[in-house]
């Protein structure tokens, strides 16, 4: 026989699962003065992405407490499509992983657990693979939606991070450019303006499945920054 003994963690809050929505959501209870404990399987929060939003998507007080996780804000926006392109005077935002992790680690310290995954959440507990317990007043599962019995549609993408050796002329993100080849689905390319020198640049689709030809899209870009005129660069 044998004896397994687990620690019990007491925490007002506790969450499983430290992507997107599960960090902002411990940060923001955190901030609110809750006792909140954060598990995550992986080694850092927030995998590896980029988010973004038009800023009128949230109300001025939600964008005022998340600008702490916010690396670029532009003025405006293209879109593009066949015949048509439009300039927007509406802001956009973004958030990296990156700064995601940094931001919520250090606001909850020695409370973010990392590399150790959850065997099962009950509501007022999250269970460890490594035999821990974390008790709570509320426990909220955030590590993603599980199977849903709808017909639905996917927005797929492959991006890549550029590093031009000299100034590529992008000043403002272009949100939408559907000038691309269109097959398969409804397809458009998507640039982000980091820096004089930096984009981040998405092959994006609009499908009927959730898969990805990473290779095809990769190719679509390479094609897209030569089509542009863009010096040459590395894949950061």
């Amino acid at each position: 026989d044998r004896v397994i003994r687990s620690t019990v963690v007491m925490a007002s809050v506790v969450v499983a699962g430290g992507g997107l929505a599960g960090a902002l959501t411990a940060w923001r209870l955190a901030a609110s003065g809750h006792a909140v404990t954060l598990v995550e399987a992986d080694e850092r929060l927030g995998g590896n992405h980029t988010w973004s939003f038009h800023a009128t998507d949230v109300e001025p007080a939600a964008l005022a407490w998340l600008a702490p996780f916010i690396v670029a804000r532009w003025p405006r926006q293209r879109v593009a499509f066949d015949g048509l392109v439009r300039t927007l005077d509406a802001e956009y935002c973004s958030v990296t992983s990156d700064r995601l992790h940094d931001v919520v680690t250090a606001s909850l310290g020695s409370r973010v657990r990392t590399g150790v995954r959850v065997s099962e959440v009950r509501p007022s507990s999250v269970g460890l693979v490594d035999g821990t317990r974390v008790d709570a007043d509320v426990a909220l599962d955030a590590r993603g939606a599980g199977p849903v019995d709808v017909p639905l549609g996917w927005q797929t993408f492959l991006g890549r991070e550029l590093d031009c050796v000299a100034p590529h002329g992008v000043e403002i993100p272009v949100v939408m450019d559907a000038t691309v080849p269109q097959a398969g689905a409804f397809r458009f390319v998507y640039v982000l303006p980091f820096s004089p020198t930096r984009l981040l640049v998405e092959d994006t689709a609009y499908a009927d499945t959730p898969g990805i030809d990473a290779a095809r899209s990769r190719e679509a870009i390479d094609r897209y920054a030569a089509a542009q005129g863009w010096p040459a660069h590395q894949v950061v």
